[in-house]
């Protein structure tokens, strides 16, 4: 989720403290939603010898190993990742993305869980080998507050079920669900795991 929003803020600030970046996007093809903007920040990276841009639909098993296989290539391991890409909500609904969870479709959830859940699952399974092997790194996925839930004198709600997000939240929950697990399973490989849980942010 390189190419735009958070994503190009992550890519921005890594390579600002001096790390090598592959910034991995579906983005980064032209499409009806791409502009000069993501043209130029291209450029920016494919200029750098610190940066491999990478188009990559993390559906794509064929597309994820490529990318790693560059990546292995040129620096030889991996010490971070973040898992960023994700399909929004209003990309199923637009143009507000409200919709409920009854009027949504088996492929609606088919699709979002494709991308937000077994495509950040995908990319970690390579990703995180050297990490494994060298017992050192850190995973990082970015999910939403939507997702979350607090006790309330021993009932618990969600933080903010009117937002009307289904099925992006549901994705969402279930990738906090998978990272907190896997923090534990690979602890005592000195490998950290985290969730972000940004604000709302102008994408």
């Amino acid at each position: 989720g390189a190419a735009r929003g958070m994503g190009r803020a992550f890519t921005r600030a890594f390579l600002d403290k001096g790390a090598k970046v592959v910034a991995m996007d579906l983005s980064w093809e032209p499409t009806g939603f791409s502009s000069d903007r993501d043209a130029d920040f291209r450029k920016e990276l494919e200029d750098s010898d610190e940066a491999i841009v990478a188009t990559v639909d993390v559906t794509d098993d064929a597309q994820i190993d490529a990318a790693y296989e560059r990546t292995i290539q040129k620096w030889g391991t991996c010490d971070v990742l973040m898992n960023d890409a994700a399909m929004r909500q209003r990309i199923l609904f637009p143009p507000t993305g409200r919709t409920t969870t009854l009027e949504t479709s088996d492929e609606d959830w088919q699709r979002m869980f494709a991308v937000n859940v077994f495509g950040a699952l995908k990319v970690t399974r390579r990703f995180i080998q050297p990490m494994l092997q060298q017992r050192s790194g850190s995973v990082m996925s970015v999910i939403s507050s939507g997702a979350l839930h607090h006790s309330y004198g021993g009932a618990y709600h969600a933080l903010r079920p009117n937002s009307r997000e289904m099925p992006y939240q549901s994705t969402k929950a279930a990738l906090l669900t998978m990272m907190f697990y896997m923090a534990d399973e690979i602890r005592d490989e000195n490998v950290a795991v985290n969730l972000l849980v940004p604000a709302h942010t102008r994408t």
